[in-house]
């Protein structure tokens, strides 16, 4: 009867131990844990040395220090290789937040005015936000990044850059990673449709990010591709959509903004040293459709 128990109650503790999102997930923390733990964790990424985890219920996009700062390099953090700096999570089934387990008291709300029902808990102390739509009631990310007592640890110039960064953040439609471009146009098509609705001063920008491993002006040839999608086929006006090369990060990336007119431009925030790049020749690369 006490093992029957005692299984009962460890299967219990894991079954919540997966569904709790407060403060750290599965143990893993930024600036603390490292790829070592991460993938001792949850498995090994999509791809070898990648920072996608493809989980049964929701993907995991991790970022890792390449290293110590370096000169001329305004972002990251002042900690070895491997470790941690931020975990995203993006539930690929309706998570209502009751079930997340996060007691949001105390929470700042950024609310998006041009989306109706988006909003964003943030609590810079402990490192933690939710993006949340409030319509359907389902969370739509949570990112887990250092606390503010580790602040001092941001590389050189990286604290104004970040803080520029995070301003523009509440103009953020979504975001989305390694697709096929019919996906694309999904989300394309959703930034059409919210800037259609708006006055003519109010812009769209598409912000690009690719992989470590690059062809030369990879990032901005796919805004381009996005831009011209949007202006060609949603008959949006060109003044409207604006295009970023954000720089590189570990996973390509894209995110999408709506701004009102006067509203600052997109500060892109790259976490990879464009110096440790590999660049793949043209002749040699997949061709972006």
């Amino acid at each position: 009867m006490c093992t029957r128990k005692f299984l009962i109650g460890l299967c219990l503790v894991l079954v919540l131990a997966s569904l709790s999102y407060s403060k750290q997930w599965r143990g893993i923390i930024p600036l603390h844990s490292t790829r070592k733990d991460v993938e001792g964790s949850i498995g090994p990424p999509r791809e070898r040395n990648g920072t996608e985890y493809d989980l049964p219920r929701e993907l995991v996009i991790v970022s890792y220090s390449k290293g110590n700062c370096v000169k001329g390099w305004p972002f990251g953090w002042n900690i070895p290789p491997g470790v941690v700096t931020s975990i995203r999570i993006v539930p690929k089934t309706k998570l209502p937040l009751s079930e997340a387990g996060i007691d949001l008291t105390g929470y700042k709300q950024d609310r998006k005015s041009d989306t109706p029902g988006r909003v964003t808990y943030l609590n810079q102390q402990e490192g933690l936000s939710v993006e949340f739509n409030e319509i359907d009631g389902a969370i739509q990310a949570i990112n887990y990044f250092p606390t503010a007592s580790e602040q001092h640890l941001l590389c050189p110039g990286a604290d104004s850059v970040e803080e520029r960064a995070a301003n523009t953040l509440k103009y953020r439609m979504g975001s989305y990673y390694n697709v096929a471009f019919n996906e694309e146009k999904s989300e394309l098509d959703h930034l059409a449709k919210e800037l259609a609705r708006l006055p003519g001063g109010w812009k769209g920008y598409i912000v690009v990010y690719a992989g470590p491993r690059a062809r030369t002006g990879e990032a901005q040839a796919r805004a381009d591709r996005a831009k011209n999608y949007l202006v060609r086929e949603k008959n949006l006006q060109l003044r409207r959509i604006n295009t970023i090369d954000g720089g590189y990060r570990e996973t390509a990336q894209v995110d999408l903004f709506i701004v009102p007119p006067g509203g600052p431009k997109p500060v892109p925030f790259p976490t990879v040293d464009p110096r440790t790049v590999q660049l793949i020749d043209r002749a040699k690369a997949r061709k972006v459709h």
